[in-house]
């Protein structure tokens, strides 16, 4: 069974009796705590890696702090969670996080679960990421062989609108690729005493039936 890697929580606020009233309980649930007392102090902090930040909301303003907490988003892959007193507003939260606010009064109970849920979207997301750029990625090479394939290639789709062309199918049909894709295919590149037969052969693909037919 792998061992489960020590999550730290690096806190962010000026009010440094309330990091230290939290310590005990997260040091028991096996987490590591991390402080700062200013943005500034937290750059340094993120050598240590943090898992997530709680990031006091009265440093949300403009000037100095405000871009220092930039930088760290922009710098860092942490999802940040707000901490805010009560009475303050949070119509800024979206501007610097996807992942919320808890209020400083909440119990230790309420502020792990807001940092797990916290910690579990980051994660989801991450994952939605990797996917993302792995698709991209393969997407660039299928159509980086298409386009270079010494054969003529087009691809459209149930609706026989073309989505992709390579070089060698606009010479052999004599269009440019700007005059093709987003076309109907069989509108302009097949003759009419033709197109009935395309249709019949295309309707029966989205059946699942496959098959091998020439057009004149």
């Amino acid at each position: 069974m792998r061992k489960e890697t020590q999550k730290k929580i690096l806190f962010i606020d000026k009010e440094t009796h309330l990091i230290h009233s939290k310590i005990e309980f997260f040091e028991k649930k096996s987490y590591q705590i991390l402080s700062a007392e200013s943005p500034t102090k937290a750059v340094q902090m993120l050598e240590n890696n943090p898992t997530i930040i709680i990031l006091d909301y009265g440093f949300i303003e403009k000037g100095k702090n405000a871009k220092i907490i930039n930088n760290i988003l922009q710098n860092s892959k942490i999802p940040i969670l707000l901490h805010v007193s009560s009475g303050e507003k949070t119509q800024k939260e979206l501007d610097f996080t996807h992942y919320g606010y808890v209020s400083k009064s909440a119990s230790h109970e309420i502020l792990e679960s807001s940092i797990k849920n916290a910690i579990n979207l980051f994660e989801k997301h991450q994952k939605e990421r990797k996917k993302l750029k792995e698709l991209y990625t393969n997407q660039n090479l299928y159509s980086l062989l298409l386009t270079n394939v010494q054969e003529g290639v087009i691809l459209v789709d149930e609706n026989d609108k073309i989505l992709f062309v390579n070089e060698h199918f606009c010479n052999s049909v004599d269009y440019r690729k700007e005059e093709l894709l987003g076309k109907i295919g069989y509108q302009i590149l097949v003759s009419k005493s033709e197109r009935k037969k395309l249709l019949k052969h295309n309707a029966n693909r989205l059946k699942g039936i496959s098959e091998q037919y020439e057009l004149t």
